[in-house]
């Protein structure tokens, strides 16, 4: 299981390596192809403020619920999905990479149109590795010059690491 998470309405999603499943509240049900739902290595999920699910798999985009799923497509082809957290505004935000130009942005998406989401510092010095949202919907960013976490007005650094490239190491 990679993530597990619970829809306004009370349905609980989970993600697998295998697929992606919903609970009724007795019986988990899985989804299939035919409701357009990726089936294998559904590496990242989230639910939205609506109730929409959110998943990545395979690099790709994906969003649906209990009618069915449709594929996300990124504003460009050489951009795959590697992280989806949902945004308190309604909204998600996708971690993307380009495998053309080696680099990883950050992308907002509300009402069906991308854009892009400023860093929370220059990118010359920013090394995304990782986007994670908590069970309580708080939002984090891990690069190589800290942690931050979203707040509506933007990011706020949490954990800097040393300009000496020294790093904390978290137990």
């Amino acid at each position: 299981v990679t993530a597990v998470r619970e829809a306004p309405d009370g349905t609980a999603w989970a993600a697998t390596a295998g697929g992606l499943a919903w609970y009724d509240g007795w019986l988990w049900h899985g989804v299939s192809s035919a409701d357009g739902a990726p089936v294998r290595a559904v590496s990242a999920m989230t639910v939205d403020t609506a109730g929409e699910v959110w998943v990545i798999a395979e690099s790709g985009l994906h969003r649906g619920g209990r009618g069915g799923f449709r594929t996300v497509p990124m504003p460009d082809r050489d951009l795959s999905a590697r992280s989806v957290v949902r945004l308190g505004d309604g909204g998600v935000l996708v971690l993307a990479e380009s495998a053309r130009e080696r680099t990883r942005s950050l992308l907002r998406l509300v009402f069906g149109r991308f854009s892009p989401l400023e860093s929370p510092v220059p990118s010359s010095w920013m090394s995304v590795s990782g986007l994670h949202e908590t069970g309580a919907g708080r939002v984090w960013l891990w690069t190589t010059r800290g942690e931050f976490t979203w707040a509506e007005e933007g990011w706020c650094r949490f954990l800097p690491f040393e300009e000496s490239g020294t790093f904390v190491q978290l137990i």
